[in-house]
């Protein structure tokens, strides 16, 4: 029933009342409901100084924040932790907005092959919405870190989920993760068995080489990498994402691949709203030994930094392309599309794109709502000495929107159907099933 085509006076006078009446229990009687900050009514607001105006931000922290008293000493090392996190996080927003092409932001590529002139595309990032929030909510903490501090944990005594320091030589470089005291990745692999244990192994084994192998000084002033900020890159907490995960497919990813958070909904820095508004912003750092990233795609929007240096121009690549890419094939179902890739029937198969590119205006890429992209990490090439393996500054700009499970795309035969295999690689003809976004 329409309530604005009722005729009735009576009935027009009693759904006043009855708002009035709803309006004023909201009020007195318990907490406001959360109200989408582009239509909450804002009340007058009074005269004030700019910058008192600009620091009555009200934080408030997800529900499971450490509010343990630590000793000096033990405060002294969190101390250290927040001080790194912070210049991660200036490093990250500096990077997004350092004028580059865009005069206002960097530009990222955001399809690898655009499918009409096999060229790379890409964009201003910035001016993308939900990147442009993601900066506006870091540079808030950036701007009130005594009110952002709050909402801070090492994660010490974290329960949600097991989190792990990369090697044990790492941990004991850096008193803060030594401090924190996480099991190692090779804690987590002891038990385990096979290709994925051995690759988890070696993961571990090399994870400091491949951190020394980065850089982000060559594209903004502030060093987020291992070197710069070693207690942040060994104290955070790594996640071995695919390792329990049969999805994957390739055993040598599952085992050599591993992320970490450190601000967002299971990071360091758990922020769920400032000032009324939403934050989606879910930033960290990703590493992936020598393996094939098997084709994948969600409904978060998904930026990466390519900090790690290449010996050559195939060692790290990687593939992006829009879901509705004229070079895949499109299929509508009930609840979204199948997408079917099939890198054989491509009209020119050059999907993939070094990840260290020379020209920093392309050293970002983005990822739209289900992009689907693939990662491939390669051995030792060329004259350099680069490690076989990658680091990147990641982030989801949407964590707290909708559906964030990641989904691999399904190996298929030549007629369509899935096809149980034990590896896949980038020639491989896969389908995508998509489901629709739902507000």
């Amino acid at each position: 029933m329409n309530l604005y085509e009722e005729s009735s006076t009576t009935s027009q006078s009693l759904l006043r009342i009855a708002l009035t009446a709803s309006l004023a229990f909201a009020v007195v009687g318990c907490t406001k409901p959360p109200v989408s900050p582009e239509v909450e009514p804002k009340a007058e607001a009074p005269s004030a100084p700019a910058e008192m105006a600009a620091a009555d931000k009200g934080f408030v922290c997800d529900d499971d924040i450490d509010t343990t008293k630590l000793s000096a000493e033990d405060q002294a090392l969190e101390d250290e932790l927040w001080r790194q996190t912070l210049e991660y996080l200036k490093g990250f927003t500096t990077a997004l907005e350092t004028s580059r092409l865009c005069l206002d932001s960097p530009r990222a590529v955001i399809q690898t092959n655009d499918g009409q002139s096999n060229g790379v595309e890409s964009r201003c990032v910035s001016r993308y919405r939900d990147v442009e929030l993601m900066v506006k909510h870091v540079n808030w903490v950036l701007d009130h870190p005594d009110e952002a501090r709050t909402c801070f944990d090492s994660q010490k005594n974290y329960e949600a989920f097991p989190l792990y320091s990369p090697n044990e030589r790492m941990k004991k470089a850096s008193k803060v993760a030594s401090w924190i005291d996480r099991p190692t990745l090779n804690d987590y692999y002891a038990d385990k068995s096979g290709l994925i244990a051995e690759t988890g192994r070696k993961l571990g084994k090399h994870f400091a080489a491949i951190l020394d192998n980065t850089d982000s000084k060559g594209f903004v002033d502030v060093d987020m990498t291992y070197k710069g900020l070693p207690d942040l890159w060994a104290a955070v907490g790594w996640i071995p994402f695919y390792a329990e995960a049969e999805k994957a497919i390739n055993a040598r990813f599952r085992g050599g691949y591993a992320y970490a958070e450190v601000m967002g909904p299971w990071g360091l820095l758990r922020i769920k709203e400032i000032d009324g508004e939403l934050i989606g912003a879910e930033i960290g750092m990703t590493i992936q030994l020598e393996s094939f990233y098997p084709y994948h795609f969600h409904h978060s929007q998904e930026l990466y930094m390519n900090i790690g240096k290449s010996s050559c121009a195939k060692q790290n690549t990687y593939m992006v392309m829009h879901w509705d890419n004229p070079s895949f094939v499109q299929k509508r179902t009930e609840i979204g599309w199948d997408v079917t890739i099939d890198k054989r029937k491509h009209r020119k198969a050059t999907w993939f794109r070094p990840t260290s590119p020379t020209d920093a205006n392309e050293w970002i890429a983005y990822y739209e709502r289900n992009a689907i992209h693939a990662t491939e990490v390669g051995g030792k090439c060329g004259k350099g000495d680069a490690p076989p393996g990658f680091a990147q500054v990641w982030a989801r700009t949407s964590s707290r929107d909708n559906n964030q499970t990641t989904k691999v795309c399904v190996p298929i035969d030549a007629k369509g159907n899935p096809k149980p295999v034990e590896s896949v690689t980038a020639k491989d003809p896969v389908v995508c099933h998509l489901e629709d976004w739902k507000p």
